[in-house]
């Protein structure tokens, strides 16, 4: 990417994100059909950090901890969520 250029400006962002945003809206939805999902729950905290939705990333680990505590996946992952706002 030539110096100067904003990450918007990328060919595709745009439609990246709104694809992430469509997998958030999807895992929200499969996790009222199946709120004990460990994966799905794990990915949509995933998602929803990519998102920027830091706090609602947590939270949804943490429910994902819950289900399955010892799965290291959403340990990790929220783990990088706080190394990220050091």
């Amino acid at each position: 990417m030539p110096a100067g250029t904003a990450v918007a400006d990328i060919p595709g962002f745009a439609e990246g994100r709104l694809w992430v945003q469509d997998a958030a809206a999807a895992l929200a939805h499969l996790r009222t059909l199946a709120p004990r999902d460990m994966p799905a729950t794990n990915l949509h905290g995933v998602v929803l950090k990519n998102l920027g939705r830091l706090d609602e990333a947590l939270a949804v680990l943490a429910e994902a901890m819950a289900i399955a505590p010892g799965n290291a996946s959403p340990h990790v992952n929220a783990g990088n969520i706080h190394l990220a706002r050091r």
